[in-house]
């Protein structure tokens, strides 16, 4: 691949002959056809079940024949209502206010997009991201609980699982926004029920977008070249190995520091723990006289007993296993 100078002159020389230099004379679909936005950038990473690098390909060099349908209709008229619910009930923290800008990102021009809405954080002043989707349901393999907030607007519950293809979106826009920040904010059309999903930067996710996204740009939108049926997943590995540079190694070594001190600071947490929870004993709430500091509470929790239902339903059992894939990151010693 080219260095980025050559290649974002190679881009504007594209846009110049499309016609797409300068997107206030554009239309909306037109600045969608500038680069990879952020609908796009799930499909060209294999993450979309319902689209795929071809169909972006199709979008960018002859035009879109998808018109929506009512489930998207419902998203778009939905989408200030959703807005409007979330500055409702987390106005608190965060100002809710509408952007048109079309982003790009500042070393790859390429990567682009508009968000739904910008956030504010009120106590800190820094920018964010609100996405806002609706679904069917919150099908449980796909969707976390989502986020809870107690008292003093304090973060009690975290769930932020959400689809794959909605997480590349989030993140594709942090990084042609550069905010610090994201919330997903989701609708159930079935159950009218409304959840939210913090979203932190993922560096990791960001680079898998800048290398797929600027080669499917430049070796296949640009160049005219159909991508391959068969969508590359960087999340999968091949066996091969890769001779890490300096700059890799230096992060390794530093990886090794920081799960030793998380180690040291995780021994130290359980002490701690152990220790005040002797000196509570059966009491439930610890405080100093005028706050609380702590709370042991007594819970329940009903849970599904899989090796029991294996052993007495073996057959049934086997029937609803699911196969999933997934990649484990280890630092060799």
């Amino acid at each position: 691949m080219a260095d980025l100078k050559k290649l974002k002159a190679i881009h504007s020389e594209y846009l110049k002959n499309k016609g797409l230099s300068d997107p206030k004379k554009l239309s909306w679909e037109d600045c969608r056809r500038r680069g990879i936005g952020g609908s796009d950038i799930g499909a060209i990473c294999g993450k979309n079940s319902y689209k795929n690098a071809i169909d972006v390909f199709q979008d960018k060099t002859v035009g879109s024949s998808f018109t929506g349908n009512d489930i998207t209709e419902f998203g778009h008229i939905m989408e200030p209502h959703i807005a409007d619910m979330f500055q409702k009930k987390y106005g608190e923290l965060f100002e809710v206010k509408v952007d048109k800008k079309h982003y790009q990102c500042k070393d790859y021009p390429w990567l682009n997009g508009n968000i739904d809405r910008k956030l504010i954080d009120r106590k800190t002043g820094a920018v964010g991201v609100l996405e806002i989707k609706t679904t069917g349901n919150f099908d449980s393999e796909i969707w976390g609980k989502g986020c809870a907030f107690g008292l003093n607007w304090r973060l009690v519950a975290e769930d932020s699982k959400v689809p794959d293809s909605y997480y590349y979106q989030v993140q594709h826009y942090l990084l042609v926004t550069g905010y610090s920040f994201a919330w997903l904010c989701a609708y159930s059309r079935d159950k009218c029920e409304l959840r939210i999903y913090k979203i932190d930067v993922n560096k990791t996710v960001q680079n898998i977008i800048m290398k797929i996204g600027t080669e499917f740009w430049f070796n296949n939108v640009i160049q005219g070249v159909a991508p391959s049926p068969n969508t590359p997943d960087i999340m999968k590995s091949n066996g091969d190995a890769l001779l890490a540079t300096p700059d890799v190694v230096s992060m390794i070594d530093e990886l090794k520091q920081i799960k030793v001190k998380a180690k040291q600071l995780e021994e130290r947490e359980k002490e701690l723990k152990e220790k005040v929870q002797n000196f509570m004993r059966e009491n439930e709430i610890l405080t100093d006289g005028e706050k609380t500091l702590a709370t042991w509470k007594t819970c329940e929790k009903r849970g599904f007993n899989s090796e029991k239902f294996k052993r007495d339903n073996s057959n049934l059992y086997n029937e609803y296993l699911k196969l999933s894939s997934y990649r484990t990151f280890l630092i060799k010693e």
